[in-house]
């Protein structure tokens, strides 16, 4: 039989005919020699089901009445094979309704009387082949259809897990930072994103990409490389929003585009950093005090400004020693449904949000609650960070521990035998040092060269060493400037605008790796083409808990073998233990 799914409605046939009557197979052979079809020939039910296995013919006529086995019978053992499924005619001289009947329940497809009219036997075998030629098109087309859903479907499994891993929300494992996310489908133009720079800062990203499903996923997922090694390089979050806005530009066109918030919260200095594109505002919380800032988007989303016209600039807040949280949300939280006609109240949220370990998976069980067997018509996004300078100084002392300890199996510092292993030296003047991020780039070719990740002592200590050499000795800032209510707000304003008219100035730095048969050394070594500054009264005096600068000097001291300062503290040397992982 030949496959109906690919054999045209019209095409030639290959007709049983089972009949016991010789004349009847003649004569219906000749009418089927004239219509273009070929002609098997059988004289009894049980021949006519041996011919339908041997031959698989398109079609069969059945005669009804014949000796040993019926018409009917006949049919009824063929639908029983898998090769007995194809069209099947009664032939016969019964004309009654019962009749037909049967012949129907028994399983054919038609009916024709006897004595067979040439046109009308042939219309009969036209309608009855081009009928079953439908059905099993139909289910040649819906096995192929299933076929390509099955195909879609892993398609889609892996396309789902690729995103995950794309989206990289395992990273976000900082115990400061809870995240709840929810998309209306599979794949959802939200992203959230944390981690840590070498010195302890936290940096957050939070976007929602214009649109729903795959291709706003597509927007965001070149975000998520850059921003985690950006950040794990100490980058700038101004440095980092820049590069973003790059990558979405080059990667999507109009009207295409991303909301972003982007955070930087450095406790120890108790000051942070928002950059908000189109999005909802960021919502800072203190412990006792509700809300006390509100950050709303001052910018274009990401991807509609080209790079000489993007503005990176921030707002700074200086939070001091409070405890806080920060709130990060996308526009879907703000859409969600009504329930019992009562619309989602943000406020009330926020109003939840209590200084509790359990306080943010209140608030996602509130919102759950409110989405519950309701479609929700964007994606959510909500990320939530805390900190305190409590906090910081418990993760600070922790990376100090690592370079005592250092010091406390290395032997005692001498200069006697050492030896230079490698060494770099650059000077930065006053263009470089306005736009250059210093330290990141020092310490990225630090690590490159002792092929290992960035030392977070190595990092911390290089960029106090730096930011003195720059704030003091060359923008000659004072940090009591820190101690006013929002001080540091006030502090990097006039770094900023001091920076930004530096016309001359120089600062000369060198990283390099000594060694004897004591140990090993970070050499850095910092000179600036100011006049010094005042750093034995830090070292007199000492700093008190709550004093807001000297306190990285202080730790310099802590975490080397041996610090030196000469020129009025216009240059200075550091010798960092150094373990070789």
């Amino acid at each position: 039989m030949q496959n109906t799914s690919e054999l045209s409605a019209s095409a030639p046939l290959k007709v049983l005919v089972v009949d016991d009557e010789r004349t009847n197979r003649m004569v219906i052979e000749a009418m089927l020699r004239k219509m273009g079809h070929e002609s098997i020939l059988a004289n009894s039910g049980k021949e006519g089901i041996e011919m339908v296995l041997q031959h698989r013919p398109d079609m069969v006529l059945m005669d009804v009445m014949m000796p040993e086995m019926s018409g009917y019978d006949a049919v009824r053992e063929l639908r029983k094979l898998p090769e007995g499924q194809l069209p099947i005619i009664f032939l016969t001289a019964l004309s009654k309704a019962e009749d037909i009947i049967d012949g129907l329940n028994a399983g054919g497809d038609d009916y024709l009387h006897k004595p067979i009219h040439y046109e009308l036997l042939k219309s009969k075998i036209k309608m009855v082949y081009e009928r079953r030629w439908l059905l099993a098109n139909l289910a040649h087309q819906n096995q192929l259809l299933l076929e390509y859903k099955e195909r879609l479907d892993q398609d889609r499994k892996t396309a789902v897990r690729f995103a995950d891993r794309l989206s990289a929300r395992d990273h976000i494992n900082d115990p400061a930072v809870k995240f709840f996310l929810q998309h209306t489908e599979d794949f959802g133009g939200d992203l959230v994103a944390a981690a840590r720079t070498p010195d302890g800062q936290i940096h957050a990203l939070l976007t929602d990409s214009a649109g729903h499903g795959l291709a706003a996923a597509l927007s965001i997922f070149p975000l998520v490389s850059p921003f985690y090694k950006m950040t794990s390089k100490g980058l700038d979050i101004k440095v980092i929003i820049a590069e973003l806005n790059a990558r979405v530009k080059e990667f999507t066109t109009l009207p295409n585009y991303v909301t972003a918030t982007i955070v930087s919260v450095n406790p120890r200095e108790g000051v942070m950093e928002v950059w908000n594109g189109g999005s909802p505002e960021a919502i800072l919380l203190a412990e006792g005090k509700g809300v006390i800032r509100r950050f709303s988007s001052t910018h274009l989303p990401l991807g509609i400004l080209a790079k000489d016209k993007f503005d990176d600039s921030v707002e700074r807040f200086d939070f001091g020693k409070k405890r806080c949280k920060l709130v990060l949300y996308s526009d879907g939280l703000t859409e969600l449904p009504e329930r019992d006609g009562i619309a989602l109240d943000l406020q009330s949220l926020l109003g939840q949000y209590e200084f509790t370990s359990d306080s943010f998976n209140d608030i996602v069980q509130y919102i759950s609650n409110a989405i519950e067997n309701q479609p929700i018509t964007d994606d959510i996004a909500l990320l939530g960070i805390s900190f305190s300078k409590e906090q910081d100084d418990a993760e600070l002392a922790a990376i100090e521990d690592i370079h005592i300890q250092q010091q406390q199996t290395s032997a005692n510092f001498s200069e006697a035998g050492l030896v230079t292993s490698w060494q770099v030296e650059m000077t930065f003047t006053a263009p470089q040092l306005k736009h250059l991020d210093v330290v990141p780039m020092l310490m990225n070719i630090t690590s490159t060269i002792e092929t290992g990740g960035v030392d977070a002592g190595a990092f911390m200590v290089l960029s106090e060493l730096f930011n003195n050499a720059l704030d003091h000795g060359v923008l000659k800032l004072d940090s009591v400037l820190k101690h006013a209510d929002d001080g540091m707000a006030e502090y990097y304003d006039t770094r900023a605008a001091r920076l930004e008219a530096l016309e001359e100035a120089n600062i000369r730095i060198c990283v390099s790796l000594i060694e004897s048969e004591q140990g090993q050394w970070l050499k850095l070594s910092v000179h600036d083409s100011g006049d010094g500054f005042e750093y034995e009264q830090y070292q007199r005096r000492g700093v008190s808990e709550n004093q807001r600068h000297g306190r990285g000097l202080n730790l310099v001291c802590s975490m080397c073998d041996r610090v030196e300062f000469t020129d009025k503290g216009a240059s200075v040397v550091a010798y960092l233990p150094w373990v070789t992982s």
